[in-house]
């Protein structure tokens, strides 16, 4: 069975603050496992390092946890277009001169 996209269709990622932590997670996942069992402790797995693995899997779990409630965010810093709000919000947002923004009436913030 295949899936693929009709054509012109685009699909985007929500969560991709989400993605990448898991991205780095699992690469580094191989990674610390290399070292354990080719630096550390040739062909052994050690209580000490397997603690240190089953650790990391909470510390992941809470990694992605804050990522998809957006405790990374700073709402001040986000335009308001890419991130489908209204103009309500613009009100935070510098402009390259440094002079504010307008709100939805027109006047000068």
């Amino acid at each position: 069975c295949m899936l693929a996209l009709a054509p012109g269709e685009l699909r985007r990622v929500e969560g991709f603050t989400v993605y990448l932590i898991t991205a780095f997670h699992s690469l580094f996942a191989y990674l610390w496992m290399a070292i354990v069992l080719i630096w550390i402790t040739p062909d052994v797995v050690d209580f000490s390092e397997a603690l240190i693995t089953f650790l990391l899997m909470p510390w992941l779990v809470t990694w992605v946890y804050a990522a998809d409630r957006n405790w990374f965010r700073n709402d001040a810093q986000v335009h308001p277009v890419e991130n489908g709000g209204g103009p309500e919000r613009a009100e935070s947002i510098p402009t390259e001169n440094g002079a504010g923004v307008k709100s939805a009436g027109g006047t000068e913030m």
